[in-house]
């Protein structure tokens, strides 16, 4: 019976989150498992709209796959008065309907809330006619593979979608512009098109209070914009509402409130007796100011003291939505609005993502945020000084918790340990570099949230997790190595506006093309101190522009060397031929020569994984073979040959990299290289921005001995291949769990980090942290029966 407190502590761990839901075909055998009602709703925002057309059946059946707790419908009429799913009151922008010379003549102008709007209205067609329609992607930078293919569905079809869901799934209908739809659909009996909407809900025995028994069986929230429609259907049935929140200034169109009235507390005392919550546009909660969110308004706390829930719209995983503050990091924003700001649901165009978030980040306890804290609790209750003397103690432990206690250290063990973040660590030694996953390489620092290749950034990407720093090494005029990508200076520094460098232009062949620009080596390390640096891509975070210098090799070392934890360096040895070409060093001495010498000076060496090297950890990489070939006389520290396109010519050995990467030449190569660092189009070939089947690169070098290390991994859309729906974390998870990489360059460390932890596993068998301690449950539970 020793062991029954533990037991509960399991139990009660287990249950402190929501019951986690298989998704289809991983689920219950008899009854639909309920709906989570413990944690913020993941609601569904008119279907998974991000991956396929919004309010079409695919992208409902998609969002119940992914997750969804709620599928969120806009309810408009059609000219016969039937009920269809969508969302924009006209049919231009996400339907084909332009397309259609039968329904040419039925561009009309109405007047819409006190402006005049053109277009084919949806109540100037029958259903009939509207089916004949196909949908299309809003956005232009989403997947357009599905457009032209799904039909506009009615209401009563979306609701069955929900009903024949596997499980308990809600569903989220909106009221959607009440005023015009009574004004130009006329029902008979005089009703109105809230009775519509209602009814059809009654149809499919839609009802009951939140949370009671008959909501729990089928869980509904109504929304609207319009305040008279949720009062007035409070009449018709007793249905949880939400009350839709747009910009302040803007007026209702029913009640011609500004919404900075109706976010009052005045208003919300009243509108409280209709409605259980609010649903707001997240800019309201917490306003922005130049894409940078701002200190958050009062508003979720004034909802939440008069028992309101808040389920913001919209959240969206592309970076054009994303402010800034959020890194192009979908779950960073999630986490900020779930943590910081508190709301109960969240309308998302990537169901996906949020479920994994939850799934992810669900919390065991307020102590233990992940099941290896936890399992680090465990284990150490069998090392508590304060227990060892206690001889009962000693005995209950080596009799009867002695498989638990196994357990849990062996658990602990599997995976690598966790680096507590700067102030949070060890008080003793450096924790050491983790070498039991996939390393997280910050490309050039963390340069997607600060300007490459800085201090600043470097730091950044040591605070967020990183194992390895890389840069890329340069010289200047005078010989001193720097870390600077481009051999011009243009793209990424203030350059241009010093006028006392207008004469340092030059143009050089550079592998074979003529290249314009102000060249590293034709400065003086002084000279290039004086200038600043700024983001390479205008669609980043351009706020630390100009601040910070060009540091050098050793600033750079001194750094990782600095940092609370081991971390690794990853330097390349960059554009080699260049540097040897137009700097000289003293005794004939060459590029490569410098970089090892630095290296040595601060104890750089060993081979991968000896002691020499786990104290300091490097790997020294390049595009150009014969320059690891070199450096081999002068170090054995471990180096990776870096892989372009197929169809590029080394700057030294004028081989294809079609060729470095054959069997024939990864069995030359691999007696002086641990590994390689291909460009990961290479390894998984893009057509049209969609991956296809991946090469056999990663098997053919895993079968040389050579560790994989591909490049570059970055959150915008801009770079992340349509089949990941604009979601970094997929992005990771296809690389690290389909393809098998050993290591990843990034440009946003954290997000690789996030990602890692949130998702260390703990057993082939045990993916979840219930479903390991309801293994070490059972495995105490003959004990505790003894």
């Amino acid at each position: 019976m020793r062991c029954l407190p533990l037991i509960w502590l399991f139990l009660l761990t287990a249950c402190a989150g929501r019951t986690l839901y298989p998704l289809p075909g991983k689920g219950g055998k008899s009854a639909k498992l309920p709906i989570q009602t413990s944690r913020p709703y993941n609601i569904a925002h008119r279907g998974s709209n991000g991956e396929i057309p919004e309010e079409t059946a695919p992208a409902y059946l998609r969002a119940i796959e992914e997750g969804a707790d709620f599928i969120e419908t806009d309810v408009l009429s059609s000219k016969d008065g039937v009920l269809i799913c969508f969302h924009d009151y006209t049919l231009d922008e996400t339907t084909n309907v332009a397309s259609h010379k039968e329904f040419a003549d039925r561009n009309r102008t109405y007047e819409v809330q006190g402006s005049n709007k053109t277009g084919f209205f949806t109540f100037d067609f029958t259903l009939k006619e509207l089916k004949k329609l196909r949908t299309k992607q809003r956005f232009s930078f989403r997947d357009q593979q599905y457009n032209g293919k799904y039909p506009i569905i009615t209401f009563e079809e979306f609701i069955t979608i929900a009903r024949e869901a596997p499980r308990v799934v809600g569903i989220y209908p909106e009221i959607k512009n009440p005023v015009l739809m009574n004004q130009h659909v006329k029902w008979p009996g005089g009703k109105r098109f809230e009775d519509k909407v209602v009814e059809t809900l009654k149809k499919y025995k839609y009802g009951g209070s939140y949370l009671s028994k008959k909501w729990l069986k089928r869980p509904l929230f109504i929304q609207s914009f319009a305040p008279s429609s949720l009062v007035y259907i409070s009449n018709l049935i007793d249905s949880p509402k939400v009350l839709l929140i747009d910009d302040v200034t803007i007026l209702t169109e029913d009640t011609n409130q500004t919404y900075a009235e109706i976010t009052s507390d005045v208003y919300f005392n009243y509108i409280k007796q209709y409605v259980v919550g609010i649903g707001p546009w997240k800019d309201t909660v917490v306003q922005v100011s130049n894409n940078y969110t701002q200190a958050p308004t009062d508003l979720v706390k004034r909802a939440h003291v008069h028992n309101l829930q808040v389920h913001p719209y919209t959240y969206r995983n592309e970076n054009e939505f994303l402010h800034l503050n959020f890194s192009q990091d979908p779950y960073k924003e999630y986490k900020y609005w779930i943590n910081e700001i508190g709301v109960d649901g969240l309308f998302t165009d990537f169901t996906g993502s949020l479920h994994n978030y939850q799934e992810w980040t669900s919390p065991l306890s307020e102590t233990s945020k992940s099941p290896r804290q936890l399992l680090g609790q465990i284990a150490s209750l069998g090392c508590n000084k304060e227990r060892q003397g206690d001889f009962e103690w000693l005995l209950f432990i080596s009799t009867e918790c002695l498989p638990l206690i196994w357990l849990s250290l062996l658990t602990v063990c599997a995976v690598r340990t966790p680096y507590p973040l700067p102030g949070v660590g060890a008080k003793g030694g450096k924790l050491p570099i983790q070498t039991s996953r996939p390393y997280n390489i910050a490309h050039r620092g963390s340069n997607g949230e600060i300007p490459e290749e800085t201090a600043a950034a470097y730091l950044r990407a040591i605070e967020e997790g990183t194992d390895f720093i890389e840069t890329d090494v340069l010289s200047t005029k005078d010989g001193a190595l720097i870390c600077f990508h481009d051999v011009i200076l243009d793209e990424t520094t203030n350059v241009a506006s010093h006028k006392e460098f207008f004469d340092r232009k030059r143009t050089y062949e550079v592998q074979g093309f003529n290249i314009t620009g102000f060249f590293t080596f034709d400065f003086t390390l002084k000279e290039l101190k004086k200038l600043r640096t700024k983001q390479r891509y205008s669609f980043r975070d351009q706020q630390y522009n100009g601040k910070y210098p060009i540091i050098t090799f050793e600033e750079f070392i001194t750094i990782a060397r600095d940092a609370p934890r081991v971390v690794g360096i990853y330097p390349e040895i960059k554009n080699p031929v260049l540097m040897n070409q137009h700097v000289k060093w003293p005794g004939g001495k060459r590029f490569e020569d410098k970089v090892v010498e630095t290296l040595k000076k601060y104890g750089y060496g060993g081979s991968y994984l000896s002691k020499k090297w786990l104290k300091r950890p490097l790997f020294i990489q390049s595009f150009a073979p014969s320059s690891l070939v070199y450096i081999t006389k002068l170090t054995d520290s471990p180096k990776v040959l870096l892989i372009d396109d197929v169809t590029v010519l080394t700057e030294d050995t004028n081989q294809t990299y079609a060729e470095i990467t054959s069997d024939v030449y990864f069995n030359y190569i691999k007696q002086y290289v641990v590994g390689i660092g291909p460009w990961k189009d290479t390894v998984v070939p893009v057509n049209n921005n969609y991956i296809q089947a991946p090469t056999d690169l990663v098997k053919r070098a895993h079968a040389h001995n050579l560790q994989v290390h591909p490049y570059t991994y970055r959150n915008e859309n801009e770079f992340l291949h349509l089949n990941f729906s604009q979601d970094p974390y997929k992005e990771y998870e296809y690389w690290i769990n389909e393809i098998g990489v050993d290591g990843l360059f990034t440009d946003f460390t954290g997000s690789l980090h996030n990602y890692q932890e949130w998702t260390s596993p703990l057993s082939e068998t045990s993916k979840s942290p219930r479903q390991l301690l309801s293994q070490i449950a059972s495995l105490v539970l003959p004990y505790a029966k003894a």
